[in-house]
């Protein structure tokens, strides 16, 4: 009997809809029978037994079929983080381990020859992670400003979550949509990869994506929706190659200036910029029908999204009756609970309010005071990425030597192999094109900056390693 229970996620596909990666494309009708092989393999270990799957993640069409896979059978699953960055270990409460070998799958579509289950050596039988019954998922948070944590998210919460995006974006079977960011983090997870298989649209996943790869991807697979990174828009923007004017970007992350946001709509096609995080995934995005405020950089909440500005402090507070329930420790005690329908959460930036639409103006331990101006450090690093597109990442930081009474700022900016660019003369720039309090007083050219396990600037060792 063919495997039928991802029927009950996916809502409507087509038959000869796709999910394709670098090395393998099935249809949506070849599913059911690698999902009854995959499932055959688990049988054996009793899937009512398991308490937690850990899953090693990459971006392929197999990870993502497991991801179903787990969903449809309501097991609690955590993705382990798979970049070179990552430090990341296998929690106590997982007891089962899953990595998948993508190179054993071949045209006979080997399901049995890539699965490896494993026993988690460190496995603890705690109270707390029997009360996990009906299927969690558990992901790590960025650690974008802090130690990184764990953060457990109901399954049903993660379909409406979603199901968010599916009407935002307009998503359905016919849609075809191109991922070009890692599916374990919630971006490309919540935004791209559930609600692709929720609408049964057809699916490229692009793995260790760089520019060359998207080109080719956007050319062969001709999506209708492709999620991209701020820094791709840039390169896109720099290297003015012709790319597809077909389909509608998205971009998460960070910060799109108005410039960049307007330059890229009038050489390429429109683009959405999305405002979430780790805990409540999806909050945001750019309005569709309204150029001037999705260029001003407004965000229109999703549905079931409540949000006000602390009228103290200017955080933005948000309700989201999808989001995460809890952060828990790695042997799956709650720590602290994220968010319930009337709870509103302290996202930790900073914003405004726009009528029915918000602004994000940046992270609230990351604003300095320059000369009586208060200023967001993710203002001045957009402005010097404005001046000069070429670099990857920047990173500004305030530096404060004894006996000083003011503060410098200090731009860590990632060359990447450019040899063309020097720090005297992008100072000097800087000092002519941006207003005082945005000039940076030193600036730093690096080959590569420290990372996060999902490829942002590690800001806290990116400080400590160039603060003299």
């Amino acid at each position: 009997m063919p495997y039928i229970k991802h029927k009950n996620i996916i809502r409507n596909y087509s038959a000869a809809n796709i999910l394709k990666d670098e090395s393998i494309s099935i249809t949506y009708e070849e599913l059911s029978d690698i999902l009854q092989k995959l499932h055959d393999i688990f049988y054996d270990k009793d899937t009512n037994k398991i308490t937690c799957v850990a899953l090693y993640m990459e971006n392929t069409v197999l990870h993502a079929i497991a991801i179903l896979y787990f969903l449809s059978e309501q097991v609690n699953f955590y993705l382990v983080p798979s970049s070179p960055q990552s430090k990341a270990g296998i929690p106590e409460f997982c007891d089962k381990v899953v990595k998948l070998n993508i190179s054993e799958f071949g045209p006979e579509k080997r399901v049995d020859k890539t699965v490896s289950i494993n026993l988690n050596p460190l496995f603890l039988h705690s109270d707390e992670i029997k009360k996990y019954k009906g299927g969690f998922v558990f992901v790590s948070s960025s650690g974008t400003t802090g130690t990184r944590k764990i953060i457990r998210h109901s399954a049903g919460n993660l379909l409406l979550n979603a199901s968010n995006c599916i009407d935002r974006f307009e998503i359905n079977n016919a849609s075809s949509i191109l991922i070009s960011v890692p599916i374990n983090h919630m971006y490309g997870l919540g935004v791209g990869l559930i609600p692709a298989l929720i609408s049964g649209a057809s699916l490229c996943i692009i793995n260790k994506s760089n520019i060359l790869k998207l080109f080719d991807a956007i050319t062969e697979f001709s999506p209708s929706i492709t999620l991209l990174t701020p820094s791709i828009i840039r390169m896109l923007l720099k290297l003015k190659k012709k790319i597809s004017t077909k389909t509608s970007y998205i971009s998460a992350g960070e910060k799109l200036g108005d410039h960049l946001h307007e330059s890229f709509e009038k050489n390429y096609a429109l683009l959405l910029n999305l405002y979430g995080s780790s805990e409540l995934g999806a909050i945001g995005t750019s309005p569709i029908h309204d150029n001037i405020s999705r260029y001003n950089g407004a965000f229109k909440p999703l549905n079931e999204v409540d949000i006000k500005i602390d009228k103290n402090s200017g955080q933005i507070l948000c309700d989201h009756k999808y989001g995460a329930e809890a952060y828990v420790d790695s042997f799956g005690n709650e720590l602290q609970p994220i968010s319930s329908k009337g709870d509103f959460m302290n996202t930790k930036d900073i914003g405004k309010s726009d009528g029915s639409l918000f602004h994000v103006l940046g992270r609230s331990d990351n604003q300095v005071n320059r000369s009586g101006f208060l200023v967001m450090l993710e203002e001045v690093e957009m402005e010097i990425k404005r001046l000069f597109p070429e670099l990857d990442h920047v990173v500004v930081f305030e530096e404060a030597p004894e006996n000083q009474i003011l503060g410098k700022l200090v731009a860590v900016c990632e060359i990447n192999g450019r040899n063309n660019l020097e720090a005297d003369k992008m100072r000097s720039i800087c000092q002519r094109e941006l207003t005082r309090y945005l000039q940076p007083d030193e600036i730093i050219l690096t080959e590569k900056v420290p990372k996060l396990h999902n490829g942002k600037p590690d800001r806290n060792k990116i400080k400590l390693e160039y603060s003299k």
